[in-house]
């Protein structure tokens, strides 16, 4: 399996040299699933495709939305994460409006080869677009006041901003998601030639349901963008447990038709306690 390493908390190498991450995890249940042995690869985002091609691994999962774009080079397992995307910028920043008006002269960063920076040159052409090899790169420029923006996905901007960003940065809005430079969501990339491991993902995908990125990650809300990967429990639960009670947890909240943040309201939250037990 190939992945970047360095885009937490979807994948990273901490201190001690070993992958975890979101990803990671998943990945590794895929393989249970799927009764194979599965060994890590990591490789540098801007050759992580021509690296699948050169058979250096079998399949990327490396936070890898599916475009139209990637699909001219490699086939996509179904979707497993969908997450916002966020501008952020210094906590000084006086203004949420990010239209292209509003930020004509402004530099904006985004890790090179990936939908942020496409999103970055086709709508901000009067901005400055600086691109970098990864996205702590971009973080440690912002921080230290070297751009004004960063675009990318809500989930890595929310680790940075509970972090190294917490001081200096902040979100500033929603992007507004473009189809045809976004895709529809995070998935697993394979070579064009490999169906039947396609196949075989797809079906460890829709086993795995227990453990559901796309509905857990997604709300940026959510207690497991606390959640420390290289944990075997959270508190008295596992990994997947924790992830089915957060997937019940919403369904709860849309049926009692209440959209307040589970933080902070204790009349809301007391019931829907009680009901996950």
């Amino acid at each position: 399996i190939g992945t970047e390493g360095a885009y937490p908390p979807y994948n990273n190498l901490n201190a001690k040299k070993e992958l975890e991450g979101f990803e990671i995890d998943y990945a590794n249940l895929l393989c249970e699933k799927m009764k194979v042995k599965c060994t890590w690869v990591v490789q540098d985002w801007d050759g992580i495709i021509p690296a699948l091609q050169a058979n250096k691994y079998d399949v990327i999962f490396a936070g890898m939305n599916a475009t139209d774009e990637r699909k001219k080079q490699v086939d996509f397992t179904d979707v497993y994460s969908l997450t916002p995307i966020w501008m952020i910028g210094p906590k000084s920043t006086k203004s949420d409006d990010i239209s292209p008006a509003a930020l004509k002269g402004k530099s904006i960063g985004a890790q090179g080869s990936t939908i942020h920076a496409n999103y970055v040159e086709k709508f901000y052409k009067d901005s400055t677009a600086r691109l970098y090899p990864t996205q702590e790169e971009a973080n440690l420029d912002l921080l230290n006041g070297r751009l004004d923006y960063i675009v990318a996905d809500a989930l890595a901007l929310a680790d940075f901003l509970k972090g190294q960003g917490k001081d200096c940065c902040r979100k500033i809005a929603d992007v507004t998601r473009d189809n045809a430079i976004h895709g529809p969501g995070v998935a697993g990339a394979v070579r064009k030639s490999d169906v039947a491991l396609k196949e075989m993902l797809n079906k460890a995908i829709a086993e795995s349901k227990d453990f559901n990125l796309a509905g857990a990650l997604e709300d940026p809300r959510s207690p497991l963008l606390g959640w420390d990967a290289g944990q075997l429990k959270v508190g008295s639960f596992t990994r997947s447990e924790r992830m089915a009670k957060w997937n019940e947890m919403l369904r709860i909240e849309e049926e009692m038709g209440n959209d307040a943040d589970f933080a902070g309201a204790s009349a809301f939250a007391a019931p829907v306690a009680a009901r996950l037990g």
